[in-house]
């Protein structure tokens, strides 16, 4: 890590396939003290998608500068619904992992994303109450 922070590991994979996210589960470890680093499961959930590839949010953690090795162990990483519903969806052996990543990234301040949520509900009226207005203003301001 170049700076001390909040960082996300993140699964990006091909969209509307299934991916094997329930069958390993990310490890941090710091190189200089071999201490694995605590990963906490995202409770915010953030996804980003684009035409053919989707990213999810799996876990954070707190890291400060330094070297940091990352490795794949047996496991789950999903919580027990998301486990529910990926027994649900039919699984094919032939997933091909060379188009799955794990990244890890720095993290946006949780309180932005709990800020985001107001202030787009608060853009979605002003739009509407535009266009109800724009749609009254001869009755309006006669």
């Amino acid at each position: 890590m170049t700076e001390e922070g909040d960082y996300s590991v993140w699964h990006k994979a091909p969209l509307l396939k299934r991916v094997p996210i329930d069958r390993y589960r990310p490890h941090i470890y710091n190189d200089l003290t071999n201490e694995e680093v605590n990963l906490s499961r995202s409770y915010s959930g953030m996804q980003a998608n684009s035409f053919d590839d989707g990213r999810i949010e799996l876990f954070t953690f707190s890291a400060s500068l330094g070297n940091y090795t990352l490795q794949l162990k047996e496991g789950s990483s999903i919580s027990g619904l998301q486990k529910v519903i990926a027994n649900i969806i039919p699984q094919s052996d032939g997933a091909d992992l060379s188009k799955h990543f794990i990244q890890v990234r720095k993290t946006q301040p949780v309180l932005l994303t709990f800020l985001a949520i107001p202030i787009i509900i608060l853009g979605g009226g002003g739009i509407i109450g535009g266009f109800v207005l724009g749609l009254l203003a001869d009755q309006v301001f006669k």
